[in-house]
Parts: C-alpha cells; sequence; structure tokens
C-alpha cells in the first residue's frame, strides 16, 4: 500500500493532490502558448481524538483516500488509539494503539493491546479487530497487507528472537532469516538477509512520562525510525526499555516468491 511520511503535528494532516500540474502547451515559431501553471494543492486536518495531549499522526493511505494512524484519545491517560479517517470523520480503532498500513478493501493492519496487556500485531476488518498472535512470544506487530489480505509483521520467537512473519489464511508464518520490508499483491516479498544469529535488534531505552506511549513499537521492515515519546516528559519519568532499531551488519539483498 502507499505510505506517506509521519506528519507530527499538534493535528495529522495529510497532502491531497487536488490537481496534476498542467503540461505547458507546445509552442511553435508561428505561435507562442504561455505555459500555464494550473495547479494546487489542499491541506486538510484530521483532527484528533482529544485527549490531553491532542495529537495525532497519519501513517498509511489507500487508493480510496482512507487514513490510518494513531492519536491520543478522550481520556486522562496519555495512550493512544489508532484511527481510521474516512469521509471526513475519525474512527477510533480500540483495541489497536496504532494503525500502520491499509489495503484498498479498507483492511487495517497494527499493533493493539489484549485482554493480558500484551502488544500483537491485529488486523481489522468490518468493525472487528483479530489478534494475529505470536511466533512463540510475549510481542508482534503488523506492517504491510497487501489487496490480498496478506500480511507482514514482526514478533518475538520463543526463544526472544525477532523474526519477520507472513500471516496468510489465519496462519503466521516465519520468514527468518529474511528481514521482510514490503509485499506485493502477487505475494512476493522484498527485504534484507540476516543470518539467524543476528535476527534480535539490540535492546535500547527512553523516558517516557508514562509506559503507554505507542512509538517505541518497533518498525516491520527494520528501518532507522527511532523510538520516541509523544512530547517531552515533564512529569516523573518511567524508563521504559524498548527493542530497537539498530541494523546489522550490510547484507546481500534478497527477494522470496
Amino acid at each position: 500500500m502507499r505510505r506517506i511520511p509521519p506528519i507530527t503535528a499538534l493535528a495529522a494532516l495529510t497532502l491531497l493532490l487536488a490537481a496534476l500540474f498542467a503540461m505547458p502547451a507546445a509552442a511553435t515559431a508561428a505561435t507562442a502558448t504561455p505555459a500555464v501553471a494550473d495547479s494546487h494543492r489542499h491541506i486538510v486536518d484530521l483532527g484528533t481524538l482529544g485527549g490531553p495531549e491532542n495529537q495525532s499522526e497519519a501513517t498509511a493511505i489507500n487508493d480510496r483516500g482512507e487514513v490510518v494512524g494513531w492519536s491520543t484519545p478522550n481520556t486522562n491517560c496519555t495512550c493512544t488509539h489508532a484511527f481510521l479517517w474516512r469521509h471526513g470523520k475519525l474512527t477510533d480503532l480500540t483495541p489497536l494503539v496504532r494503525a500502520d498500513d491499509i489495503n484498498d478493501h479498507g483492511v487495517i493492519v497494527g499493533v493493539g493491546v489484549t485482554a493480558s496487556g500484551a502488544y500483537h500485531a491485529f488486523r481489522w476488518a468490518h468493525g472487528k479487530a483479530t489478534d494475529l498472535g505470536t511466533l512463540g512470544g510475549d510481542f508482534s506487530e503488523a506492517g504491510r497487507i497487501d489487496n490480498r489480505g496478506q500480511i507482514l509483521g514482526t514478533s518475538t520467537t520463543a526463544d526472544g528472537q525477532y523474526h519477520s512473519f507472513l500471516w496468510a489464511d489465519g496462519q503466521m508464518t516465519d520468514l527468518a532469516p529474511l528481514g521482510a520490508a514490503d509485499i506485493n499483491d502477487r505475494g512476493q516479498i522484498v527485504g534484507e538477509y540476516r543470518p539467524l544469529a543476528a535476527t534480535t535488534p539490540t535492546p535500547s531505552c527512553i523516558s517516557c512520562g508514562t509506559a503507554s506511549l505507542p512509538t517505541w513499537v518497533p518498525s516491520t521492515a527494520g528501518s532507522a525510525r527511532q523510538p520516541r515519546p509523544i512530547s517531552a516528559a515533564k512529569s516523573s519519568a518511567t524508563s521504559v526499555c524498548v527493542p530497537g532499531s539498530a541494523r546489522t551488519a550490510p547484507s546481500s539483498g534478497r527477494r522470496v516468491t
């Protein structure tokens, strides 16, 4: 699905391209036609779900113009909820705390909180949230989905390793030693080859006002995005150890099908 850069502000913004740049008419020696720039961009404030921080971030958009992301909710906590923006309206996607991708059928993937308080990869479709489980560990996240509903993500294994996974037809498949980055509608997956001994990111610690801020979640693609709090902690900080995004030594990339 098409990705948009995160926009960190008081409210998430998305740039909607209202018109394409008009191509200048061809000029000849006999007729000189001036170039006409008939283009403009319209910035739309998507708003927030409320909350004391009053913040939101848009993370992905599909070809129907539906946007997903996260926002502080209209509660007294500094936690976050995932949202779907459609037809000018924000919908709270609890129990998801962050939505990372949406396909052209409106199926959403991200991270949510289970009844036991664990953070797992979730799929949201037709108003229902589905816990995708893990590869045997206690953490997972979903970061990509194609138009066939195939999902890529990251999960811990029973021995604490971080492995990429493919979720399809209700089954989660371990993709190690591939660090998966993206998947197309043919089910072809691209990513970074990583020796099994180097598949665990180096943990890092950040200080946040609470442990429930969302942006510590590691990137499925192993990107360089760093964990960060929503805002500078002004209260007594809690040190939260989280999976970091440290890369292994460069290795040859491969595509698998």
